[in-house]
């Protein structure tokens, strides 16, 4: 079964929270400070178990944390 965007994106931002978690050394009450939710919230979201809103700049505070570049690529639009 194919996975829609949104889907993909949140195991996306799973993985970069479990990456900050290795390379970081942090827990997840350090990951939801940056990101403005609680311990609990980001433990549920690594494990798949809730898909919480984040705002696109704290992700990105996350990636970079992570080790992550966020490159922009404009994609052809079709009629």
């Amino acid at each position: 079964m194919k996975k829609t965007p949104y889907q993909q994106e949140h195991e996306d931002i799973s993985a970069i929270i479990a990456e900050a978690k290795v390379r970081k050394g942090w827990g997840d009450k350090d990951i939801g400070r940056i990101l403005g939710v609680t311990a609990c919230t980001v433990s549920k979201k690594r494990t798949g178990k809730v898909l919480p809103e984040i705002p696109f700049c704290k992700v990105a505070i996350l990636a970079d944390a992570a080790g992550y570049d966020i490159k922009f690529v404009k994609r052809e639009m079709y009629r």
